[in-house]
């Protein structure tokens, strides 16, 4: 009998949130489908950083668990030269679901991916159900499952969660943090409340960081509606926030990593928080606006809106019970036109992006407000019953809904869209069937039908809308293609251009790409599985950029976006023994190199070399120091056409400068600057007419010119150059070196990488990867010390043969003590608060068992 009534509790608690699950999957599949995205239609579903981020992420995510020894926990060959692949995972891949992904061929990752952005969309929906069910277990169940699909399917899910898949944990994340926050009141389930906010904060712990934050109000609107005194209300605060503290630090083995590396990452000023007005924030609550760039992203459904306003003018709860939910849900909206709470919600950082990513919290409250709406009776109790807003309330919402869309057609921002006329169609008519309903309950089965309806056409109105949103965004945004059949013949010919680069002795350097479309291809490495030079991430170590960058590495977004482009002299010096030649890989020249791992002996000095040389610019001194002998020589006879004897000379945007330099035989031409943009162009000595484009380029190889004129045209800002910007690189001596070059034995699997020099060398050995913090290395078995040569990693050698490295992730041991100090202190805390529960509770006499019974 016991296990009959257990089984059908537990079916009845699980129902619900398997149908909110279905039918968040349901109105999905319909949005996909009639906007016609893939996998259901032909239109890349991919937006923003989608594919030059995350999909390639989770490409190699899936190539560490197939084996490839390129990638391991710790370390990454495919992007920047080698860097630490841990707090990448921690960002983009720590989601349980990401495992989904070694379970596909290399080439169905996407598919996989889009497997697991739905997947988890029905896993938010069905989380905000359960809470709402829990929040009123006696309301029915089919208002929790609406509610629950409309959180999972809000103008955030469809403007950033669908192409930003890592928040989207966030997003399952509020409504279980909101209920271990319910939990802490009453003191339930003290372990499985800790092992909820560990599991999101080791999901993603950016967009937990806003769950919990959201969380935390959400408890303190709980106890101002229900606490009995401020002390009970103050000890459920401290026992969330112990809670919260003991679950952080179980995820403290990879969290702590990640902060570590966030703290040591490139120093990127993003631009300033863009103006907002509370016209702007409020038009966002309704359907048919899109604004992913710069405002809010709070529609969750007309209905669900009109139901939380309503709660101020209640009529089923207590006004203590139903304002705060009201008016909580009012003020955090008119709150995000304000840049210090943004700034908080942002984790005291100004993001490079929509400011308002936190709008999911947002919308969750929206949710959980209109429910409380569709109560009758006490929420301190947990006896309240489903009933109908009342028509003054309804007719509340209806009077806001038309002041907000009033004067909608005069709401301008940078990249907001809006209909008037689709609101007109959708949203007036949802808030006039909500009045009738209420006008109805009275008759409980004609309100009982009218009420489907109306959750049918809010459904309705979601999926209309998110062919209105993703439309729109697409203007934004753009739209990266569809992986198509090139995408496995490329991976195959990416993997044929590794062997031929004969790595790990050297890398494999990728094709021009058109400006329009650089960032695109910037973790293309990743993709196709090969090792190379570019990279994007949030996490980039600044040794990495720093090293790159000081070498003349084109980059963007203060060093956050690598890119890569051919050099003959920083091809030589990073390895890339082979280059394509077009996107595909269909064609691939060799090219003769240093070998990754090398002995660059300590420069030397002869008889010409100790005369005076005029100044090169850093980049080239710093390529110059990697080597024995100099590479790079000032240029000479170098005249501008803007001016004469001036030390500077002025490249306005929009003119055109004619510059002419002359170098030595077997020389050819190099102009480095840190922030030109514009283009050259010239006849080489073959007489070929070339252009290059010197965007964002620090050294640009001006080929085939030993000694002429050039001109740079379609310049798009002004910049300052000198003589000392044009130099010759020598390629006999570049040559020469290279052929003189010992190439040890080497071999990389992973974080370690190890090489074995023919003979004995005194000098030092340079590894053609950034001297980041976290490497430790062995020269015959003898810990080495550590130093950096350009930014290089370097270990100084004394008749040394054999050299071993290891790559740990810094944090990562002390990460792992203070979890494991957090799992005993959070076994110890549960055992407690059990224990204080157990003491608390009343025992019932055999003749108050024998009344319950007869009940």
């Amino acid at each position: 009998m016991i296990a009959k009534t257990a089984a059908r509790t537990f079916a009845a608690r699980a129902l619900p949130p398997v149908l909110a699950a279905l039918l968040t999957g349901l109105v999905h599949l319909l949005a996909m489908r009639r906007s016609n995205l893939w996998p259901v239609g032909e239109i890349s579903r991919g937006m923003g950083d989608y594919g030059p981020q995350y999909l390639p992420f989770h490409q190699a995510f899936a190539e560490l668990l197939h084996g490839n020894p390129l990638i391991s926990l710790q370390f990454n060959w495919f992007s920047g030269a080698g860097v630490g692949f841990l707090p990448d995972l921690a960002t983009y891949l720590a989601s349980p679901s990401a495992l989904l992904v070694g379970a596909v061929p290399a080439q169905d990752v996407d598919l996989a991916l889009a497997i697991i952005i739905l997947l988890k969309l029905m896993l938010a929906g069905a989380a905000m159900t359960f809470l709402l069910t829990c929040l009123a277990p006696r309301s029915g169940w089919w208002p929790a499952v609406v509610l629950g699909t409309c959180y999972a399917s809000s103008a955030w899910v469809f403007e950033l969660g669908v192409f930003t898949p890592m928040w989207l944990d966030g997003l399952i994340g509020f409504p279980l943090l909101c209920l271990a926050a319910r939990w802490s009141v009453a003191r339930h389930r003290p372990w499985l409340s800790v092992a909820i906010v560990a599991i999101t904060w080791w999901s993603n712990f950016y967009s937990a960081y806003m769950a919990s934050l959201g969380a935390g109000i959400f408890l303190l609107l709980w106890l101002a509606a229900t606490a009995s005194s401020w002390r009970a209300g103050l000890a459920s605060v401290l026992r969330f926030l112990v809670t919260g503290i003991l679950g952080v630090l179980l995820s403290s083995v990879l969290l702590l990593p990640t902060v570590m590396a966030v703290a040591r990452g490139v120093d990127y000023v993003p631009p300033p928080l863009p103006p907002v007005t509370q016209q702007i924030v409020w038009s966002r609550v309704l359907p048919f606006t899109e604004g992913v760039s710069s405002t809010p992203l709070i529609y969750v459904g007309t209905v669900p809106f009109l139901l939380a306003i309503s709660l101020l003018l209640p009529h089923g709860l207590r006004l203590r019970e139903s304002w705060p939910w009201g008016l909580g849900v009012v003020a955090l909206v008119a709150s995000m036109q304000n840049d210090v709470v943004v700034t908080v919600w942002n984790a005291f950082d100004t993001p490079n992006g929509n400011p308002f990513r936190y709008s999911f919290v947002v919308c969750g409250f929206v949710v959980i407000a209109a429910l409380f709406a569709l109560q009758r009776g006490s929420l301190a109790q947990g006896r309240t019953t489903l009933t109908a807003p009342s028509p003054p309330s309804a007719l509340v919402g209806l009077a806001v809904l038309h002041w907000i869309a009033r004067d909608l057609e005069h709401v301008v921002a940078k990249d907001l869209h809006h209909n008037p006329s689709l609101v007109e169609q959708w949203a007036f008519p949802l808030g006039i069937a909500l009045v009738l309903v209420s006008l109805l309950h009275r008759w409980r089965r004609v309100m009982a039908a009218a009420a489907g309806a109306l959750a049918l056409a809010c459904l309705a109105e979601v999926v209309v809308c998110a062919g209105y949103i993703d439309e729109h965004a697409r203007l934004a945004l753009g739209a990266i293609p569809l992986q198509d059949e090139l995408s496995t013949s490329r991976t195959h010919r990416a993997a044929n251009a590794t062997q031929r680069a004969d790595w790990p002795a050297g890398r494999v350097g990728g094709a021009p790409v058109h400006r329009r479309y650089y960032w695109t291809t910037l973790n293309e490495p990743m993709a196709h599985a090969y090792p190379s030079l570019p990279y994007y991430s949030s996490t980039i170590d600044a040794d990495v950029s720093d090293m790159l960058i000081g070498l003349g590495q084109p980059f963007r977004a203060g060093g956050r976006m690598m890119m890569d482009r051919s050099d003959p002299g920083l091809d030589a010096l990073l390895s890339v023994a082979a280059r394509a030649k077009d996107p595909a890989f269909a064609r691939v020249d060799s090219q003769e190199v240093l070998p990754m791992v090398r002995l660059a002996p300590a420069p030397r000095s002869t008889a010409a070399d100790s005369l005076p040389r005029a100044p090169l610019p850093v980049v080239l001194e710093r390529r110059n120091a990697l080597l024995a002998e100099p590479i790079y020589f000032s240029a000479t006879d170098v005249s501008f056409s803007t001016s004469g004897e001036d030390e500077m000379h002025p490249v306005l945007a929009g003119s055109s400068v004619q510059i002419s330099a002359r170098c030595a035989p077997g020389q050819t031409l190099h102009l480095a600057s840190d922030s030109i943009d514009a283009m050259a162009s010239w006849t080489s000595a073959d007489g070929r007419g070339r252009r290059a484009s010197l965007f964002d380029r620090r050294v640009t190889p001006l080929t085939g010119i030993e000694s002429g004129t050039f001109t740079l045209d379609r310049i798009n800002r002004d910049t300052l150059l000198s003589s000392n910007s044009l130099a010759c690189l020598d390629h006999d001596a570049l040559q020469r070196q290279v052929a003189a070059t010992a190439r040890p034995a080497i071999t990389v699997d992973g974080s370690r990488l190890a090489a074995s020099f023919p003979e004995p060398v005194t000098g030092d050995v340079v590894v053609a990867t950034a001297a980041q913090r976290g490497w430790s290395c062995q020269l015959d078995g003898q810990d080495a010390a550590i130093t950096s040569r350009s930014g290089l990693l370097t270990v100084p050698a004394e008749q040394s043969r054999e050299l071993s490295c290891h790559y740990r992730t810094p944090g990562l041991v002390p990460g792992a003590v203070l979890s494991l100090l957090a799992l005993g202190g959070s076994l110890w805390w549960a055992g407690w608060q059990r224990g204080l529960a157990g003491g608390r509770r009343p025992r019932l006499s055999r003749a108050g068992l024998g009344r319950l019974r007869r009940r």
